[in-house]
């Protein structure tokens, strides 16, 4: 069996220590999210979620995704 951690909603700063330590734990490898563009404030309803907002808050921290792979490679 493999095992895969996501690195969504992570605080960036930690992200490489976190990675280290699953790579120690013999976690077989992470999952990398991104958005390229969050609106302050969305005028259309956002699809999936009853509230019709996303369920994180527009400050949440969206590390480039190739960049954050490069600070978590050993």
């Amino acid at each position: 069996m493999k095992f895969w951690s996501g690195t969504a909603f992570m605080k960036t700063a930690e992200m490489p220590a976190v990675a280290r330590m699953l790579d120690d734990a013999g976690f077989h490898g992470l999952l990398v999210s991104d958005h390229l563009i969050y609106p302050k404030e969305m005028k259309t309803v956002y699809p999936g979620h009853e509230s019709g907002k996303p369920f994180w808050s527009p400050e949440t921290e969206w590390p480039d995704a190739w960049v954050l792979i490069g600070a978590m490679a050993p």
